[in-house]
């Protein structure tokens, strides 16, 4: 049922075409996890390319486990990962932004250069709607808002 709307969805959306490189963003939490579950059942019948992209925060006490639980997905799964870490901290006193928008302006440049050398990959995000900032972000970059 669950993938069945999915597959609806990419379709109605055209968020993507069999064959096509997909960079899952996967911090290890439920959402990407999840998101990566569906990918994983799409992988053979739409001909995908997988790749992860764990982004490590540097904030959380669980930051170096989220990453090591990434790459033994990555291992076990047999998906490329690339990885990056950078202080969120750093950044947001020095632009003075808040912790949330730091990390997800550095998230998202990680992500479009990793796509860029994977070689024009689409970036897949999983996030909980009552993620607010980040819905209207990606409504934004689909031109919808």
């Amino acid at each position: 049922m669950i993938l069945e709307t999915v597959e609806e969805t990419i379709v109605k959306y055209r968020l993507f075409e069999k064959g096509d490189r997909i960079l899952l963003a996967c911090s290890g939490g439920l959402d990407s996890t999840g998101l990566l579950a569906v990918f994983l059942e799409l992988r053979q019948e739409w001909h995908l390319d997988l790749y992860l992209g764990h982004f490590n925060h540097r904030l959380r006490p669980g930051a170096v486990e989220d990453e090591q639980f990434v790459r033994r997905i990555a291992r076990e799964k047999a998906i490329p990962l690339f990885a990056a870490s950078e202080d969120v901290r750093s950044l947001a006193k020095k632009e003075r932004l808040n912790l949330e928008e730091a990390g997800r302006m550095l998230r998202y440049d990680f992500l479009a250069q990793t796509a860029k050398k994977i070689g024009g990959a689409k970036i897949a995000t999983g996030h909980t709607m009552n993620d607010q900032a980040e819905t209207f972000l990606l409504r934004i970059m689909k031109g919808v808002v």
